[in-house]
């Protein structure tokens, strides 16, 4: 929430800890064992949270993959470095949800301007049988000038909007 990731769905009613030991959940606590490196730890005003990358890795791990695409998606936007997900990734491994947060980061785009158009996306590689798309493509008249610029873009044969009317009618 301090983060302000976009994410699908998920449950406000719960604060997360992760401690050195044991693990419980309750009506508005749930505590995750784990470990936390210096790397790992922010400060937002007088809060010590997860730093973005953290929280990123974290909340695409109790997700599902549509929901993990969204959040990686958003965390790329938001200036983390690939490279620090990856490592996140290999030092997660065995944990639970560790396979969603891996698939979407080998999908995810920093390109993707919304949860919208995340979860479009993520639909798009479950089905399988749809080519991925070009994100945010824009297209030009002959003589140069800006006509559009599309959410998704199938080789200029084929344009899709996740937000079309509002962005277009506003």
């Amino acid at each position: 929430v301090l983060h302000e990731v976009d994410t699908l769905g998920r449950d406000y009613g719960q604060v997360h800890f992760i401690v050195d030991r044991g693990a419980e959940r309750g009506k508005s606590v749930y505590l995750h064992r784990g470990q936390l490196l210096d790397e790992d730890i922010a400060e937002m005003g007088s809060f010590r949270v997860t730093s973005m990358a953290r929280t990123v890795a974290d909340v695409a791990c109790a997700s599902d993959f549509a929901g993990a695409l969204t959040v990686v998606d958003c965390g790329l936007r938001r200036g983390v470095p690939r490279a620090q997900l990856e490592g996140l990734a290999a030092r997660l491994a065995g944990s639970r949800g560790i396979a969603n947060f891996r698939s979407a980061l080998g999908h995810a785009d920093e390109k993707a301007e919304t949860a919208g158009e995340s979860l479009s996306r993520a639909r798009m590689i479950e089905m399988g049988d749809i080519p991925l798309p070009r994100l945010q493509h824009e297209f030009h008249s002959p003589g140069g000038i800006f006509l559009a610029r599309s959410d998704f873009d199938w080789d200029g044969k084929v344009i899709g909007e996740f937000d079309g009317r509002g962005k277009y009618t506003a």
